[in-house]
């Protein structure tokens, strides 16, 4: 029937072209015989169609897998022009990491809901946006998954697909014209996405310290200024030129810190009791001290200003580094 309307719109079929999918059940069906103008038409498991793999059971397993792995590539590529100390600031940073996004969340509108139901798509994708936004703010690999996405400011891949699918859904039921409409849904589905990180954040186990820095979720995500870089996400991490850190990792012998007789150091020492602090920057240390007590927390996220105590970390770092090399 279907090739008769075709031949009457005096159109041809190229049937050597042409390939069938039958969409499945949990429970394996026949698979029918297709003949079309004497040619047998074999059945595939999947095909490619605008840039999307559909497969038979409509998970999306072997699309998502196949962008992840050119995701990745690409990464490898972008990973060369962003090294930890040194190149692009994170502003182009960030956007050199988009394009990894969007290489990862092509069609995400058709795929997003399947998210929901398969780890194994989530941990595909996830895989790959860590190793990005790693590159994006220059922390180091050990950082966990959910405070590297903090530090860099970018939303979990799968929250992002989940955007992505609301606000397709939202244009298509605004209808043609509504510009004004779907411009302001869009601004409801950004902070939808901000809900639904917050409420990751309060469960999750890893990143607290950097958690507690940073309490104004959308100030730190939508700031225009104030940047990260190697040595600041050294102290919003926790990772870095720390005795407790260099020793869980093997680096050296003792939780001590070098500055002062305290007996383990960590972040939170190197903030609040280390001398070196004291004696370096008495005003860049106070007002540090006094955003992470909440005294500013209603106007800036507590760590954005610390971008001005850069000057101070990088050089207590050098130092840090030159001890320990000996």
């Amino acid at each position: 029937m279907v090739v008769d309307k075709i031949h009457d719109l005096e159109l041809e079929l190229s049937v050597e072209k042409t390939k069938a999918i039958m969409f499945r059940r949990k429970y394996k069906d026949r698979i029918p015989e297709i003949v079309i103008g004497g040619v047998n038409i074999n059945t595939k498991r999947s095909f490619k169609y605008l840039g999307l793999i559909v497969d038979d059971e409509l998970n999306f397993k072997e699309h998502i897998k196949t962008a992840a792995d050119k995701g990745n590539k690409v990464l490898q590529a972008l990973s060369r022009l962003m090294p930890n100390i040194g190149g692009p600031k994170e502003p182009r940073r960030r956007l050199l990491v988009s394009i990894v996004q969007s290489v990862l969340l092509y069609g995400a509108p058709i795929w997003g809901q399947c998210l929901k139901y398969s780890k194994y798509c989530v941990d595909k994708l996830m895989r790959v946006q860590r190793r990005a936004t790693i590159r994006s703010c220059c922390v180091y690999r050990t950082v966990s998954y959910s405070a590297v996405n903090l530090i860099s400011a970018i939303p979990s891949v799968d929250l992002l697909a989940l955007e992505r699918q609301d606000a397709y859904n939202t244009r298509k039921a605004a209808g043609i014209g509504n510009q004004l409409v779907n411009e302001t849904k869009q601004t409801g589905k950004r902070q939808g996405t901000y809900t639904r990180w917050k409420a990751r954040l309060q469960e999750s186990k890893n990143g607290r310290w950097i958690i507690t820095l940073i309490t104004n979720l959308e100030g730190w995500c939508n700031r225009k200024h104030g940047q990260v870089d190697f040595h600041l996400t050294q102290m919003l991490s926790g990772h870095g030129c720390f005795g407790s850190y260099l020793n869980r990792i093997g680096k050296e012998e003792s939780l001590k810190c070098h500055h002062c007789p305290a007996e383990e150091d960590d972040a939170m020492h190197s903030l609040f009791e280390c001398r070196s602090w004291m004696e370096r920057d008495m005003r860049s240390t106070r007002y540090c001290r006094d955003w992470i007590r909440g005294r500013y927390a209603r106007r800036w996220s507590k760590a954005v200003i610390a971008g001005m105590w850069c000057r101070s970390l990088r050089s207590t770092f050098s130092s840090r580094r030159r001890m320990q090399s000996g």
